[in-house]
């Protein structure tokens, strides 16, 4: 059939306005897609942990309770320990004690530590030369693996240090501050002789941080 040309300007009109509709519902989801989306915001926490250097003795003392030189036996003097090792065959009536004095690191970093006490042997024990005399002395030992990383010592039995800051245990940096490596064991040796004088003694260890 044929058209007019009429017919075909009308139609023409009408598919114009199909295309822009369509074009038009087409931008319009479009639209909405790009609309949609989300959002960010950011919070913070914050916290400044302090450094601290702090040692304690965990074990702060060492009694060997109350006795004698067996001189009745035969025995000049009588000396005590707490290596484990036994009192010697000279001692009456004196405690056998296995466990030293422990001394912690229990800040948070790393540190050094000296030791010296406030009397030597004869201020502490008293008494002559006889019986090897008055003796005072000192070693150190890991109380957990790995708690002085270097440079420990003395490791043998030595004389105590009456002066401060005293004699270097642990050099510095070298003490550790982590849980189950932290702790240092100083055991001690007495020396009783038949002449110290009777009555209560004591002396002190300072431990001192560096």
């Amino acid at each position: 059939m044929e058209l007019t040309n009429k017919t075909l300007a009308l139609l023409l009109v009408a598919a114009i306005s199909v295309s822009l509709i369509g074009t038009f519902f087409s931008l319009n989801k479009l639209g909405k897609l790009t609309a949609t989306g989300y959002a960010t915001a950011n919070g913070t926490a914050t916290v400044n942990v302090s450094s601290t250097t702090s040692i304690r003795f965990a074990i702060p003392s060492v009694d060997w309770g109350t006795g004698y030189v067996n001189t009745t036996g035969g025995y000049v003097n009588c000396t005590l320990m707490t290596d484990g090792t036994s009192n010697s065959a000279g001692c009456a009536g004196f405690n056998q004690v296995t466990q030293g004095l422990v001394l912690e690191n229990d800040g948070n970093t790393m540190t050094g530590v000296s030791l010296y006490s406030n009397a030597n042997a004869s201020q502490f024990i008293g008494g002559t030369s006889d019986g090897g005399g008055p003796q005072f002395r000192y070693k150190v030992s890991q109380n957990e693996s790995g708690s002085c990383t270097s440079g420990l010592g003395p490791t043998s039995f030595t004389d105590v240090n009456t002066t401060g800051p005293g004699t270097t245990i642990c050099p510095a940096g070298n003490f550790n501050f982590t849980d189950s490596t932290d702790s240092i064991k100083i055991d001690l040796y007495v020396n009783i002789p038949y002449t110290a004088q009777s009555g209560y003694k004591i002396a002190t260890l300072i431990a001192t941080s560096s």
